[in-house]
C-alpha cells in the first residue's frame, strides 16, 4: 500500500487554490451565535421597559421646567421642585449629557438659595455650609436623590437606542467579513481559524458591552467597542502584510526598544490616569486619547524576538568563564555576559519605566514573557525559575514594606478577600467572586443577571460578568476559545521557517496567554489582581488594536509556515505549553469550585471592608441584598392585634380608627415612614428597634424584636452575629453586624422562576409576629412615667409590667423615650452614633438592661432565700435598737460598722419579724436575717434565679465580704427593673418563676418554684400591709389593691434611686406585676409608689383584670 505525503509548501498552495471557505463558514456560524445573543439581550431589555411603572422623561428632548417638575416628586415642597427643575433645564440647554448621572455636575451656590424664596430642603442643606462663604456651591441633587430620580428620566428613547445598536452591530460584523474578504482577495494562505476565534471572543465582549449599561440612561459602551474592533481589523490587515522573517525589524532590534523607551518617557511626563488614579496610562493628543502601554508592549515583543533570534545559539552554547564571576556564581553555568547583559539591561529599564508609570500589569506581563523566551532560547529553565523566585521574593519584600501601595493593596485583597484593610476597592475580589457564583452552572441568562453591579465589569472583571450571565458553561466556552487561539499560535510558531518568526509567534502567543491567565486567576482569587486586560473582551480601543495587531502577526506567520527551524525549539515550547495548560487547569478547577460546587457559600458570604466613611463594615452581594429586599418584611402586632411595625401602608390604614383613638396621626406616620412604618415611633423603639437604620443594633445591652426575631420577620435566618472589628490594624474596636445570607441564594438563582419550590419555601413563610406587649398599656405607662419623673425633678427612669401567670412582658418604658426620635433624626441611617451623651443615653433600654442598686426592694429576694433556709423564716426575729450615734439599727457580729436604717426612722423597731421588717423596711432586720438565717450561698442562689448579680465577681467568697449590706440591696448588688418585676411576679404567682416571654408564638414553659403557695401568700400579705400601713402608703390610693415594696437605693455622691416593686390586684388570681425606678428621685415611697398606683388603675381601666371569683371581699379584682 502506497503512502501519500505532503509538505507544508504543498498544503499552502492547496489552501491558496481553495480560498478561505472554512474561515467564511466559521465566521457565519459564530456570527449567528453572537446575533442570537444580541436578540436575547434586546428581548430582555424590551421586557424590562414594558414592566416599568412609568414612561421616563427624555432629557435629551426639549423639555420645560413644568414637565420636569412632574417627575421631581423626591422633593416634597413645591418651591424645591420648581427650583430644581429650573436649574436642570438650564443645564440641559447648554450641555448634551451622555448619561443621567451627568446631572451630578449641576451645582448651586449659597447665593442662589438665598435669592430664591419659598425653598425648604435646599435652605436646610444650605444652612450646613453657611460658614464656607456665600460663593460656596454644592450639588443640586444628593446621591440618594439621584437614585430616586433615575427611574423617571432617560437620556435617549428606545427607538434611538435600537438605531444605535443596529448600526454598531452591523459595523462590528462588517469589520470581520471585510477583513476576510481582503485576505480572500489577496489569496492569503494563512490560518483560517484565527479570525473566527477572534470574532467569537470579541462578540462575547460586544454582548457584555451591551449588557453592562442601562440602554436608556447610561453612556453606551458598545459604540466605542465596535469602533475599536473596526480599527483593530484594519491594523490586523496591516500587520498581516509583512514577511517578518525578511522584515527590517529583525535587523534593527534596538529601534523598537528605543521607541518604547521614548513613549515611556512621554507617558511619564504627560500621561494621566483614569479617574483619581495616579497611574500614568492615558496620553491625550488633541481630541484623541489612547493608551501607549499597548504599543509599548508590541514594540518590546519585536525587540525580544529580534534579540533572541540573533543570539539564541550563543546563549545556549557560550558560557561565561567562571574565573570572571564572583565566588558564589562560579558553580552556575551562565551564558556569556557579552550576549546576555544588553538584554537584561534593556528589560530592566523597560520594567522600570512601567513602575514609574505606576502601571504594574504590563510590567508583570513583560517580565514573565521575557523569562519564558529566555528559557526557550537557553533551552534550560534554571535561570528563568531562579528569576521567578526572585520576582516573588521582591513582591513579598515590597508587601512587607508596603511599597508600592497598589501592589500591597492587591496582595492584601488576595490574601484576605473577605476581611482586609484596603482603603478603596477592598471588595473588588469579593465582588468578582459574588458575580461568578451568581452564575452557577448555566448562568442567569443574557440580560437576566446583575453584572453591572460589579466594579470595572467592562474592563478588569469582564470575565466575571460573562460567568454570571452565561455560567460555568459559558465561561468554559470562552476558555476553550482562548485555548484554541493559543494552541494555534504555538503551532504556527513551531512550523515557522526562521528563528525570528519562531520567537515572534511565541511572544504573540505568550502575551495573549499570560494576559488571560493573570486576569482570570486574579479575579478568581488564584493569584493577586494584576490589572491586565482580557484580550478581545475588554472595553478599550487601545487594547483592541493591540490584540488585533497580534492576530495579524500570527496570520502573517501562518501564511509562511513551511519551514522546520521550529524543531530546534519544539521541546522547549512543549514545556511552555504544558505550564500554560497546568495554569489553565487550575483556573478552570477554581471556576468550577466558585460557580458550581461552592457557589452558595461564596454568594451568601459577606466581606468586611472599608466603606466610604472610613469605617469597616460587612458588605454583601448586591444580588442577595436585592433578593432580601424583595421579601416583604413581616408585620409586628401587639397582643391585641394592633400593628406596631409594618411595610404595608394599606394594612396600617385599615387600623386608622384604632390609631386615632390612641392619638396617632397615621398620615403623618406614612408621610415620614420610608420603607417601614412605626406608628408609635419612639414609644416602641426600645422594644422593637428600627429595621431601617438598625440604630444601636450592635449594642449588647439591647433586645429589639426587629433584631431578635429578624429571621422570622424577614422570612429567612441570616444568623446575625455582632462582631468586634477594627478600622485599622492597630485601631480601636467597634461593633459590626455579620450576616449569613446563603438561605437567600435560591431567590437569586431562580429570580425569574417564582414557582420553583425552593423559592416558594421562602416566600410562603408566615413572617408576621405577635408580641406580648399591650400597646395601650405601654402608652399609659409612658405617660405616667413622663408626668412622675418630671414632677420629681429628675430625668431618667423606667417601668416594667409583667403578667405573672405567663411571664408575658406587657409594657416596658425607658425614660426619656422621646429623645430617641431626635437621635434617629440626627443619626439618620448611619450606624455610627455621634459623641452626644444625651442621645446615647436615650438609646439605653433602662427597663430591661439598666443595672441599679435595688435598695430595700431587694429584701424580697432575701425573704425568698430565707424560706429556702427554713420554712418558718417569717417567724424569725431580730433586734432593731438605737445606736450610740442616735440612729436606728444594730450591729452584726463580725462587722465593726453598724447597720443603720433610714435617717428618718426616729424610733427603734424593737423585736422584728419578717412582716414588720418588710412593712417598716428595717435594714437591721434583713442584715441579720441574711447573715444568720440565709448565708451567702443561698442568697447568691436565690438572686441567680432572677438573673440578679450580688457581687463582683459573683461568688460566695466575694458576697461574704458584704453580706449584711447585700441582704438589704446595697453593697455590690445591682438589678434591672425587669429583674425586680420578675421577683414581684413570682410572689404574686404563688411562688412560681416564669421566664419573660415577648414572642407569643412560644409556649408558656413549666414554672420554676421558689416558694410554696403558702409562703407566697404570707409574703403577699406582708407586701399588702407595706402599702396600707408601711413605706408604700402612697400606692394605697389606687382603686385596685396594690401589694409591693419600696426601695431607696443609696448612690455614692448622688441622691438615692427610688423604687417600687409589686403586683396588683392583691388577692386576685389574675394580676400584673411591675417594677418602677426613678433615678436619683430619693425615696421610693414618695416618688415611685404613686406611679405604681396609677399604673394599676390604668391596667384596670383597660380591662386587664376581672372580678374575683371569691366575691366582693376587700374590693379585690381578678
Amino acid at each position: 500500500m502506497s503512502i501519500t505525503r505532503s509538505t507544508a509548501a504543498s498544503r499552502g498552495r492547496f489552501e491558496t487554490r481553495t480560498g478561505r471557505k472554512l474561515e467564511l463558514r466559521l465566521l457565519a456560524a459564530v456570527s449567528a451565535v453572537v446575533l442570537a445573543g444580541i436578540g436575547l439581550l434586546v428581548m430582555a431589555q424590551t421586557q424590562t421597559w414594558k414592566e416599568a411603572p412609568v414612561r421616563p422623561l427624555n432629557l435629551s428632548s426639549a423639555i420645560s421646567p413644568a414637565e420636569l417638575e412632574r417627575v421631581l416628586n423626591l422633593f416634597e415642597h413645591p418651591g424645591d421642585r420648581k427650583f430644581a427643575a429650573q436649574k436642570i433645564v438650564a443645564y440641559l440647554r447648554n450641555h448634551h449629557p451622555e448619561s443621567v448621572g451627568d446631572l451630578r455636575v449641576v451645582r448651586i451656590s449659597l447665593q442662589d438659595v438665598a435669592r430664591t424664596p419659598d425653598l425648604k430642603s435646599f435652605a436646610q442643606r444650605a444652612g450646613a455650609f453657611r460658614e464656607r462663604g456665600s460663593d460656596y456651591s454644592f450639588p443640586l441633587l444628593t446621591s440618594a436623590q439621584m437614585a430616586q430620580l433615575r427611574p423617571f428620566v432617560s437620556i435617549r428613547t428606545s427607538g434611538h437606542y435600537y438605531q444605535l445598536l443596529i448600526v454598531h452591530a452591523a459595523l462590528f460584523f462588517l469589520a470581520f467579513f471585510v477583513l476576510h474578504a481582503v485576505w480572500q482577495t489577496r489569496r492569503s494562505a494563512g490560518d483560517q481559524c484565527l479570525l473566527p476565534i477572534a470574532l467569537f471572543l470579541s462578540g462575547s465582549g460586544f454582548l457584555m458591552m451591551i449588557r453592562l449599561r442601562d440602554p436608556l440612561r447610561d453612556a453606551l459602551l458598545f459604540g466605542d467597542f465596535s469602533i475599536g474592533v473596526i480599527i483593530g481589523c484594519m491594523v490586523a490587515f496591516l500587520t498581516s502584510l509583512p514577511d517578518y522573517e525578511r522584515s527590517p525589524l529583525r535587523r534593527l532590534a534596538y529601534v523598537p526598544l528605543l521607541l518604547s523607551f521614548g513613549l515611556s518617557v512621554i507617558l511619564i511626563l504627560f500621561g494621566s490616569g483614569p479617574g483619581l488614579s495616579d497611574a500614568r496610562i492615558n496620553l491625550k493628543l488633541g481630541p484623541i486619547q489612547f493608551q501607549p502601554v499597548e504599543l509599548i508592549k508590541l514594540l518590546l515583543i519585536f525587540f525580544l524576538a529580534a534579540f533572541f533570534a540573533d543570539r539564541w545559539e550563543f546563549l545556549r552554547r557560550l558560557r561565561q568563564s567562571p574565573r570572571t564571576l564572583p565566588g558564589p556564581l562560579r558553580s552556575i553555568q551562565l551564558p556569556m555576559l557579552r550576549y546576555s547583559a544588553p538584554l537584561l539591561i534593556a528589560i530592566a529599564i523597560a520594567i522600570s519605566f512601567f513602575f514609574l508609570e505606576k502601571d504594574l500589569g504590563p510590567a508583570l506581563i513583560v517580565s514573565v514573557l521575557f523569562l519564558f523566551l529566555y528559557a526557550v532560547a537557553r533551552s534550560k529553565p534554571t535561570g528563568a525559575v531562579a528569576a521567578c523566585i526572585a520576582l516573588v521574593a521582591a513582591v513579598g519584600i515590597g508587601y512587607g514594606l508596603n511599597v508600592p501601595r497598589t501592589v500591597t493593596d492587591r496582595l492584601s485583597m488576595w490574601l484576605s478577600p473577605w476581611d482586609n484593610f484596603v482603603l478603596s476597592g477592598g471588595d473588588h475580589l469579593a465582588q468578582s467572586l459574588w458575580s461568578f457564583s451568581a452564575g452557577g452552572l448555566s448562568g442567569s441568562g443574557l440580560g437576566m443577571g446583575d453584572p453591572a453591579s460589579v466594579p470595572a465589569a467592562h474592563t478588569d472583571l469582564v470575565l466575571a460578568a460573562i460567568g454570571e450571565e452565561l455560567g460555568f458553561v459559558g465561561l468554559l466556552c470562552v476558555g476553550v476559545a482562548y485555548v484554541l487561539l493559543i494552541h494555534r499560535a504555538f503551532r504556527i510558531s513551531v512550523s515557522s521557517r526562521g528563528a525570528y518568526s519562531v520567537f515572534l509567534g511565541t511572544a504573540a502567543a505568550l502575551v495573549i496567554a499570560l494576559q488571560v491567565i493573570f486576569i482570570a486567576a486574579g479575579i478568581l482569587g488564584v493569584l493577586p489582581l494584576s490589572g491586565v486586560v482580557t484580550p478581545f473582551l475588554n472595553y478599550g480601543k487601545s487594547s483592541a488594536v493591540s490584540n488585533f495587531a497580534l492576530l495579524g502577526i500570527l496570520a502573517s506567520l501562518s501564511r509562511d509556515s513551511m519551514g522546520n527551524v521550529g524543531e530546534s525549539f519544539a521541546r522547549q515550547l512543549r514545556w511552555v505549553k504544558r505550564i500554560l495548560a497546568a495554569a489553565a487547569l487550575v483556573i478552570f478547577v477554581q471556576a468550577a469550585r466558585v460557580q458550581v460546587f461552592q457557589g452558595d457559600f461564596f454568594l451568601g458570604r459577606g466581606a468586611l471592608v472599608t466603606q466610604a466613611d472610613g469605617h469597616r463594615r460587612y458588605t454583601y452581594s448586591p444580588r442577595v441584598l436585592e433578593a432580601a429586599q424583595s421579601i416583604p418584611r413581616g408585620t409586628i402586632y401587639d397582643r391585641n392585634g394592633i400593628p406596631l411595625a409594618s411595610d404595608s401602608a394599606e394594612l396600617l390604614r385599615s387600623y386608622r380608627a384604632h390609631y386615632a383613638r390612641m392619638g396617632v396621626d397615621l398620615e403623618d406616620v406614612l408621610r415620614r415612614g420610608g420603607s417601614r412604618f412605626y406608628p408609635f415611633g419612639a414609644l416602641t423603639f426600645h422594644l422593637l428597634g428600627d429595621a431601617r437604620s438598625r440604630l444601636n443594633w450592635g449594642a449588647s445591652n439591647s433586645s429589639y424584636v426587629e433584631r431578635e426575631l429578624n429571621s422570622v420577620l424577614q422570612g429567612y435566618d441570616s444568623r446575625d452575629v455582632v462582631a468586634r472589628v477594627k478600622d485599622r490594624p492597630n485601631g480601636p474596636e467597634h461593633l459590626a453586624l455579620r450576616r449569613d445570607l446563603r438561605e437567600l441564594v435560591p431567590l437569586v438563582r431562580y429570580r425569574y422562576r417564582p414557582d420553583k419550590k425552593a423559592v416558594r419555601d421562602i416566600l410562603d413563610r408566615n413572617r408576621d409576629v405577635h408580641i406580648s406587649v399591650d400597646i395601650r398599656l405601654q402608652a399609659k405607662v409612658a405617660a405616667i412615667m413622663d408626668q412622675r419623673i418630671t414632677a420629681s425633678g429628675t430625668k431618667h427612669g423606667a417601668a416594667v409590667v409583667l403578667d405573672p401567670e405567663t411571664g408575658d412582658l406587657l409594657a416596658s418604658v425607658s425614660h426619656p423615650w422621646r429623645d430617641v426620635a431626635r437621635a434617629q433624626e440626627i443619626i439618620g441611617r448611619s450606624e455610627t452614633i455621634p459623641d452626644n451623651r444625651q442621645l446615647i443615653e436615650s438609646l439605653l433600654d433602662r427597663a430591661r438592661f439598666g443595672l441599679y442598686p435595688p435598695g430595700s426592694s431587694f429584701k424580697l429576694v432575701t425573704s425568698i432565700a430565707a424560706y429556702a433556709s427554713r420554712p418558718d423564716a417569717h417567724e424569725v426575729r431580730y433586734e432593731c435598737r438605737r445606736l450610740p450615734d442616735g440612729r436606728v439599727g444594730n450591729y452584726v457580729r463580725g462587722w465593726g460598722r453598724p447597720i443603720r436604717d433610714d435617717i428618718l426612722d426616729r424610733h427603734p423597731h424593737g423585736s422584728v419579724d419578717m412582716e414588720r421588717g418588710l412593712v417598716l423596711s428595717c435594714n437591721a432586720y434583713f442584715a441579720q436575717l441574711g447573715k444568720f438565717a440565709v448565708g451567702a450561698q443561698r442568697l447568691l442562689d436565690a438572686a441567680a434565679r432572677f438573673g440578679i448579680r450580688v457581687a463582683v465577681p459573683n461568688t460566695v467568697k466575694q458576697l461574704n465580704d458584704a453580706l449584711p449590706q447585700a441582704s438589704y440591696g446595697q453593697g455590690q448588688v445591682v438589678a434591672s427593673p425587669l429583674q425586680m418585676a420578675r421577683v414581684a411576679a413570682a410572689i404574686g404567682n404563688g411562688g412560681s418563676i416564669l421566664p419573660v416571654r415577648i414572642d407569643l408564638r412560644s409556649a408558656v414553659p413549666a414554672p420554676d418554684s421558689c416558694l410554696t403557695s403558702q409562703q407566697a401568700a404570707i409574703l403577699s400579705r406582708h407586701l399588702r400591709r407595706a402599702v396600707t400601713e408601711g413605706t408604700g402608703t402612697a400606692a394605697a390610693g389606687s382603686s385596685v389593691p396594690v401589694a409591693g415594696k419600696t426601695g431607696t437605693a443609696e448612690v455614692r455622691n448622688q441622691p438615692a434611686h427610688a423604687w417600687f416593686v409589686g403586683f396588683a390586684p392583691y388577692g386576685s388570681l389574675k394580676k400584673i406585676a411591675f417594677a418602677i425606678l426613678m433615678e436619683n428621685a430619693r425615696y421610693g415611697g414618695r416618688a415611685a409608689a404613686p406611679a405604681a398606683a396609677e399604673i394599676a388603675d390604668a391596667a384596670a381601666a383597660l380591662g386587664l383584670f376581672r372580678q374575683s371569683r371569691a366575691g366582693a371581699g376587700d374590693g379585690i379584682l381578678e
